[in-house]
């Protein structure tokens, strides 16, 4: 995963590492073959390597305090920003976003349907007065829950997506019933729009999906996506409808119909007080 992450930084990581693994290698085979047509004693192994790995962290830990902050924006990809009215977005700038996830493996099964114009911290705060919480950190005590004989699909761990090498930024769980065997879901990811304003508002993208438990591998549980992101969609938007200070409209891709997971519904919602005459 690390590897596959780091790939989304860009060709300039991947040509200054293969620069230093071919300069590495060129020098190591020089100094092989010197030694090779110079016999010499033997090497104390023992402390030539314990030497070596001190030498290796001292300089990895120096070169990590001192510039791993300006190296990791550096390599960063560079995000352009595009700035829109908020009549314009929800008129057509939000099908520029991304129709779907796009995670590793570049397929497109989970869609995109919510965005949300406004403040992060304010949605959640909302959403938490109608029961929402948010989802526990990935840790290894709950991960053991993966391990129960009658697994609890509130205790289980839900593991985290990427969206275009980008983390998600919120994710949060909706209040269910005892009877209901599914849990909803809402994340979201920062995208490359913004509205204008006195302070220009951030456009998150996102998806509202259900998660159940999957126990296809003996002795193992755990969450997967379910097949329908229609009801989620709905669920939400009921839930917002009854908030104060947020407006909504759901609007409709044109995708292809062959897809009975998704009708092509987003659900766009933004704050009304930061927009009062959108």
């Amino acid at each position: 995963l690390i590897a596959f992450s780091r790939l989304y930084l860009g060709a300039h990581w991947l040509s200054d590492v293969l620069a230093g693994l071919c300069l590495g290698i060129a020098w190591v085979a020089l100094i092989g073959i010197a030694y090779d047509r110079h016999p010499a004693p033997p090497l104390p192994v023992k402390r030539l390597l314990a030497v070596t790995v001190l030498i290796i962290a001292v300089t990895g830990a120096w070169n990590t305090s001192r510039q791993y902050t300006q190296a990791l924006v550096h390599y960063s990809p560079q995000i352009e920003i595009h700035r829109i009215t908020l009549p314009t977005w929800k008129a057509a700038g939000w099908e520029q976003l991304p129709v779907y996830r796009i995670d590793i493996e570049g397929s497109n099964e989970q869609p995109m349907n919510f965005q949300w114009a406004g403040s992060l911290a304010a949605l959640q705060v909302k959403l938490h007065q109608q029961g929402w919480k948010t989802a526990a950190s990935l840790s290894p005590m709950n991960t053991m829950n993966w391990l129960a004989p009658e697994p609890d699909i509130n205790t289980l761990p839900i593991l985290p997506q990427v969206n275009d090498g980008q983390h998600q930024k919120l994710l949060l769980v909706a209040p269910r019933s005892p009877q209901d065997k599914y849990l909803t879901v809402m994340r979201l990811w920062p995208s490359n729009h913004e509205l204008f304003g006195a302070n220009n508002v951030p456009v998150w993208v996102g998806n509202v999906s259900k998660l159940f438990i999957e126990q296809q591998i003996p002795l193992l549980a755990y969450l997967r996506t379910a097949p329908d992101f229609d009801g989620p969609v709905q669920h939400l938007h009921t839930e917002l409808m009854q908030l104060p200070g947020i407006a909504t409209t759901l609007r409709n891709r044109l995708i292809s119909k062959e897809n009975p997971r998704w009708s092509g519904d987003v659900l766009l919602a933004w704050e009304i007080a930061r927009h009062e005459d959108g």
